[in-house]
């Protein structure tokens, strides 16, 4: 549990530094193409403000899992 716990932090930190690395990409893009609209432009900003939320969501559920595991681990150990 305790080593479920600790890669769940570790993956918790590499999807940070997605994150990080989408939105500087994110910002790229708009600077060179804007925001876009209805057509190809505006499907990709959407597709990575889309990416940048399923980041965030994995990173709670990452959070989520590492405490979970920890709270199991606590009980494993008062149960000896």
């Amino acid at each position: 549990m305790k080593q479920l716990a600790r890669k769940s932090e570790d993956a918790n930190r590499q999807a940070a530094g997605l994150k990080q690395s989408l939105n500087r990409n994110i910002r790229q893009v708009q600077a060179v193409l804007g925001r876009g609209g209805s057509g190809p432009i505006g499907q990709l900003s959407y597709a990575l403000d889309q990416a940048n939320q399923d980041i965030d969501r994995l990173s709670v559920n990452l959070h989520n899992t590492k405490k979970a595991a920890e709270e199991f681990a606590r009980h494993l150990e008062s149960l000896n």
